[in-house]
């Protein structure tokens, strides 16, 4: 009697978890492909984020600048800054 009733508690948490609407957290989807670490090789947070980063198996951590991606657009500030609506 008490290994059913158990088995039917384990059977039925799932169910009651995925009808509340519970889900495991999935992996973050970046923005970007490439990034570069402005911290050092040694520090902690570098060495943590660097890892997490890659983990991901989305991001491309460049460690060397000349592995650097030029830009693909560049912004251009327009003639008139009449038109900027920062300006008085």
């Amino acid at each position: 009697m008490r290994r059913q009733r158990r088995a039917l508690l384990l059977a039925a948490a799932p169910l009651a978890l995925a009808g509340c609407g519970f889900a495991l957290r999935k992996a973050p989807s970046f923005s970007f492909h490439s990034i570069d670490l402005a911290l050092p090789a040694t520090s902690g947070l570098g060495l943590e984020l660097r890892r997490q980063l890659q983990g991901t198996g989305q991001v491309q951590v460049i460690t060397d600048a000349a592995q650097r991606p030029r830009p693909t657009w560049c912004w251009k500030a327009r003639a008139s800054s009449a038109s900027a609506p920062w300006s008085a």
